[in-house]
């Protein structure tokens, strides 16, 4: 048969289509932190097999976007702790797993899947550029020694910025100089929480539990007894910051902003500020606002005694409406705000849900006090929004990220399904500007759980098409 121009030309076309390489799925089938060809695949064996597309150890080589996930018949709990030391390199040959590309990471379950890291360097390190999803995973004991930034997990800024989805998992117990969980750092950084769970971090200066100076959104997640000098629970001083449906509870600054200190423009949609505290009256037990622009809206802030409950020092702290201020030191003044009222919150406890929350007792004068305009359509538990929660026949969303729900017996507490694990973050910077009030807080602004991406078609599949095509092409042409 002789190869003609026009045969050729479907070829490469039909290549076009039908790429040769997919993405590939390794699965972790030892908790021995090692570089060996023994036939066994280990968490960091597979990170480097996905990072470069090559065989590495007993892993298989990565093809694209490629998914880790753990086999079935590791220990329960299986803990993965990293033990290869070393320094200045990031191949993910020692110390701390150096993540690039496109790649997620499946867990399945936080209490079955925990990733330490023995004190000896940080846990992950997003490097320029990647595309990560983490999700179902306990990242903790992380700290990358003095200097460094980041005790679990730090999201390079640098160009091209890395971007992280973290779901479903608990930060716990890592340590840092700045962002003792998680570090954010820099513009182009892009980091989208959700369900996640946030706990006893500590940074020896800036943000306890997290340091942002990227684009972060935290959604329907706690932030609990983490503590620095400033910032105990977040500091915020970069690009933008977006809590919607959150707990911040009990964190601790040694100086200011015990639950946040603020820097940058910040975006607060019915979160619930409570019993964080700092050094003192003035220094904002809940909520620091040093400079830029801070809107607040459906939110609670409570319970942070001599501390106060909010400090200005610069900038723009901005009742959007529908606030609570257990004190009288943030200043809400807005429709529907109230000064000096006790929300009557219960302890921080599991009332259903994959986090903690602090529900709002019978009575609490923050049930159905909220503004429906913009109100999220589920709480930070994943129940509906707004529910009836004083029986007066209006459903009404409420004050903060927990929303009390009709007394029936149908009713079941249940976790919102997270977003697919191919999907990448897509939070956006607010249009704020330091010179100028915020804006008032639209319906739009509720950040929605990215889009899940429909999976490439099957390797095999494609394959098949392209066998048929070839057949018909090869008989036409004799």
């Amino acid at each position: 048969m002789k190869t003609t121009p026009a045969l050729l030309l479907v070829l490469i076309l039909l290549l076009g289509v039908f790429p040769v390489h997919a993405a590939g799925t390794i699965t972790v089938n030892t908790v021995i932190d090692q570089i060996a060809d023994d036939g066994q695949c280990s968490l960091r064996e597979a990170v480097i097999a996905a990072n470069t597309d090559t065989a590495t150890g007993g892993c298989p080589a990565g093809s694209g976007a490629d998914t880790i996930v753990f086999d079935p018949s590791l220990p329960s709990p299986a803990t993965f702790t990293l033990i290869l030391t070393g320094a200045n390199e990031d191949a993910s040959a020692s110390g701390d797993l150096d993540l690039s590309g496109s790649l997620t990471i499946q867990g399945g379950d936080a209490s079955r899947i925990i990733l330490d890291g023995s004190g000896a360097d940080r846990v992950f390190d997003i490097r320029p550029g990647a595309t990560v999803t983490i999700s179902g995973v306990t990242v903790q004991n992380g700290d990358p020694g003095s200097g460094a930034g980041g005790g679990g997990i730090i999201v390079r800024g640098v160009a091209p910025g890395a971007k992280l989805t973290l779901l479903n998992s608990i930060i716990t117990n890592n340590r840092a100089p700045l962002g003792g969980g998680i570090y954010s750092d820099g513009n182009g950084a892009t980091v989208l929480i959700q369900d996640a769970q946030i706990l006893a971090n500590t940074a020896q200066t800036s943000g306890g539990g997290i340091a942002n100076s990227g684009n972060l959104t935290l959604l329907n997640s706690l932030l609990a007894q983490n503590q620095a000098k400033s910032g105990g629970g977040i500091e915020h001083f970069g690009f933008s910051l977006k809590l919607t449906n959150s707990t911040i509870s009990g964190n601790r600054a040694s100086d200011n902003g015990g639950g946040l200190y603020n820097r940058g423009d910040t975006l607060i949609l019915n979160v619930t500020f409570s019993g964080n505290t700092a050094s003192g009256p003035g220094t904002g037990g809940n909520i620091f606002q040093d400079t830029a622009s801070l809107a607040i809206k459906n939110s609670i802030v409570a319970n942070s005694d001599a501390d106060g409950n909010c400090a200005v020092n610069e900038g723009f702290l901005t009742s959007q409406g529908n606030n609570l201020d257990s004190g009288s030191t943030c200043g809400f003044n807005a429709s529907g705000d109230r000064s000096n009222t006790d929300p009557l919150l219960g302890p921080l406890q599991n009332n259903g849900g994959f986090t903690s929350t602090h529900a709002l007792l019978p009575g609490s004068p923050a049930i159905d006090a909220g503004n429906n305009a913009g109100c999220p359509t589920a709480d930070q538990r994943g129940l509906p929004r707004p529910a009836d929660g004083d029986l007066n026949g209006t459903a009404v969303c409420d004050m903060g990220a927990y929303e009390a729900q009709v007394v029936s017996s149908s009713v079941t507490p249940s976790v919102t399904p997270p977003p697919t694990e191919t999907s990448t973050p897509s939070p956006q910077p607010p249009t704020l500007t330091p010179s100028s009030p915020p804006p008032v807080i639209t319906p739009t602004f509720t950040p929605a759980p990215p889009t899940p991406t429909p999976p490439p078609a099957a390797p095999c599949a494609a394959a098949a098409m392209l066998l048929a095509l070839l057949a018909f092409f090869f008989r036409r042409m004799g």
